[in-house]
């Protein structure tokens, strides 16, 4: 019985690092440990949401999400369209895309590739 309690102890001792004061895991910020850029992972959630027809399309005057370039001529689109906002919003008249919310592991992605700021690759 007491070869067992060091062990308790020290397994007590390690768990309780990873304890807040409301006993709730602490997970570290997603961002620290992922930095996604335009071309490996966010393309395909614009393509997919962003980029279609009636929305931001090839030529749309509301922001052309097609192509990198075509979002980074308008001059830091994403910024100014407060995208992560609207994104992360629950408010149905503001939230992107429009009537369709965006799964939270795309939206993490989107909000990382923000705070990486906007890389290309």
């Amino acid at each position: 019985m007491k070869r067992g309690l060091p062990l308790v102890f020290v397994a007590a001792v390690f768990l309780s690092g990873c304890l807040v004061d409301k006993g709730e895991l602490v997970e570290p910020p997603v961002c620290e440990t992922f930095q996604p850029n335009y071309v490996d992972t966010a393309k395909t959630i614009i393509d997919t949401h962003c980029a279609v027809l009636g929305c931001h399309g090839q030529g749309s005057v509301i922001g052309d999400f097609t192509t990198y370039e075509s979002m980074e001529a308008r001059g830091g689109v994403l910024e100014a369209s407060g995208i992560l906002n609207r994104i992360n919003s629950n408010d149905p008249s503001v939230v992107m895309p429009p009537g369709n919310t965006l799964p939270q592991e795309q939206k993490d992605v989107l909000t990382c590739w923000a705070e990486n700021s906007y890389q290309k690759q």
